[in-house]
């Protein structure tokens, strides 16, 4: 007999019979490839189907008996989405996955339907994630896919900068890693421009300012490419 039929045609696998008595001789049904001697089949080498095996004893008497067995092809899965990276604002990505009928999987922080393998974007955590796409069955070889994808740019504006060198609060600045085309312009109480920067690691120090209220603007392109645009204000206290 051979335990665990049906067997998956897999490159480099056997299956081996339990049997007795020894000395006999094997054989199997055409494409069904056997070691005469052991029963050991070659999984990888032999056709997809029904087999039979054959095991005849030796002697001036022998007997044959037979064992049924079934080969069947390992799916292998696939999983793809349109790109590999996406910005939390952008829409919920479904991927193009074969065959149908598998369950997806994600990393801790990734949310996706088990079913369809759609992400919600706005509701994973930003970073790198790994989707897996797993078919049913001893047989089946999952696939697995990595994405990326960016926190939508949020900035915090601070009001009260005190640039007296003590390395507390001495400069204004917005980081917005990751941002495109951006830029920032800082106006005094009439409107005068004093400083600006394309620079998104930039910090202004009102160096050559004196103490008072200013007005400042940040323009930039989100991870979705959406241009964003804010406004607030920040008082200089020297």
């Amino acid at each position: 007999t051979y335990s665990g039929s049906p067997f998956c045609q897999t490159s480099g696998s056997t299956a081996a019979p339990v049997f007795s008595p020894a000395g006999g001789t094997f054989s199997g049904t055409p494409g069904l490839v056997i070691n005469p001697t052991t029963g050991v089949i070659n999984l990888g080498s032999s056709t997809v189907g029904a087999h039979t095996v054959r095991y005849t004893s030796a002697g001036f008497c022998p007997a044959t008996t037979t064992a049924a067995l079934t080969l069947v092809v390992a799916p292998a899965a696939t999983i793809a989405y349109g790109t590999s990276s996406y910005c939390q604002a952008a829409t919920n990505p479904v991927p193009a996955a074969t065959p149908a009928g598998g369950t997806f999987t994600g990393t801790p922080g990734l949310v996706v339907n088990a079913t369809t393998g759609t992400i919600s974007l706005v509701q994973s955590t930003p970073g790198f994630h790994t989707i897996t796409y797993a078919l049913a069955g001893a047989c089946a070889t999952p696939a697995s896919t990595t994405i990326r994808i960016d926190a939508t740019a949020a900035p915090v504006f601070y009001n009260v900068i005190t640039p007296n060198g003590d390395a507390k609060n001495d400069y204004l600045t917005i980081s917005l890693p990751g941002v495109t085309s951006y830029e920032m312009q800082v106006f005094n109480r009439w409107g005068k421009r004093v400083w600006q920067s394309n620079d998104p690691n930039a910090q202004w120090a009102a160096d050559g300012n004196s103490a008072g209220m200013y007005y400042y603007w940040v323009r930039f392109a989100d991870c979705s490419g959406q241009t964003q645009t804010h406004r607030s204000w920040v008082e200089v206290i020297k």
